[in-house]
């Protein structure tokens, strides 16, 4: 997705925002899949909501995302960006009854 001057890429459960000006930078890296959170934060683990993921280098990303059930059904996962007025990203299970939704220009759960 290319929304508000920022890109959007899904990898399987991997959701990343990054910015375009004045250069690339990620701004914010959620889930929906089942990390290993013992792996992912290295101990006790406050996640500041249910799909967060800490920014980490390439490498850090590599050693640290690892997925407790492997893969995830596309089909299950529900991803919606604003066109117009505040930019948001809204995430959702499909069947659930229940939506989250972040700022796309920090990563905050609204």
């Amino acid at each position: 997705y290319m929304r508000h001057s920022k890109i959007i890429l899904v990898q399987f459960g991997l959701i990343q925002v990054y910015g375009v000006y004045p250069r690339l930078r990620m701004i914010f890296c959620k889930t929906m899949e089942s990390p290993d959170l013992s792996l992912l934060y290295g101990g006790e683990v406050q996640r500041p909501d249910p799909f967060h993921v800490p920014t980490f280098s390439i490498e850090q990303m590599r050693m640290r995302y690892k997925c407790a059930d492997g893969s995830i059904d596309l089909s299950r996962m529900d991803l919606t960006v604003s066109t117009v007025g505040e930019e948001r990203m809204g995430l959702a299970y499909t069947g659930q009854t229940s939506a989250h939704f972040f700022s796309l220009e920090n990563g905050e759960y609204m």
